[in-house]
């Protein structure tokens, strides 16, 4: 029983078969996941604005290196659209994900706790990104990444609020 829950259903499929299906997977998401990640920028740019603004409070990143890094995050989504390979996808997926995490989550300052709502915008970030994902090494990364950023949580600020680190 274990055996036929555990098994890799594209084991059922012929060599042939196997590439044409991970082929169309990788041509169907590319454009999905590239929007995910300029959308992720645009979230970067946007607190950047709203923290020169001062409505929003900083968490020791510099507005304008907040948005220096956004950018430098949005060419990942143009390059996404160019990857032939599923796992150049997952590992682009995984840099990104650490750059948005620190702009976004992980502060410099160890005394700054940042505010709810910007950790839960990245939080939104490996929940769409799992939403799209279908290979298997591509969902552990990004687990993986989950994991890394909480513990990298707790060890900045050992005490969360609400259990924010996780």
């Amino acid at each position: 029983m274990l055996k036929i829950i555990f098994r890799d259903p594209m084991s059922l499929l012929t060599p042939a078969q196997r590439g044409q299906l991970l082929a169309n997977q990788l041509e169907a998401s590319r454009p999905a996941y590239s929007v995910l990640l300029l959308m992720g920028s645009a979230l970067l740019v946007l607190l950047a604005g709203l923290e020169v603004m001062g409505w929003v409070p900083g968490i020791g990143y510099p507005p304008a290196l907040t948005a220096l890094g956004a950018l430098g995050l949005s060419s990942f989504s143009v390059a996404t659209l160019r990857v032939q390979n599923n796992g150049v996808l997952a590992a682009t997926l995984l840099v990104y994900g650490g750059g948005l995490a620190s702009l976004m989550s992980l502060p410099l300052d160890p005394d700054t706790i940042p505010p709810e709502f910007r950790t839960a915008l990245f939080d939104l970030f490996p929940v769409a990104a799992l939403a799209l994902t279908v290979r298997r090494t591509a969902v552990l990364m990004i687990v993986g990444l989950l994991a890394i950023v909480a513990v990298l949580r707790i060890a900045v600020y050992p005490n969360p609020e609400s259990g924010l680190a996780v």
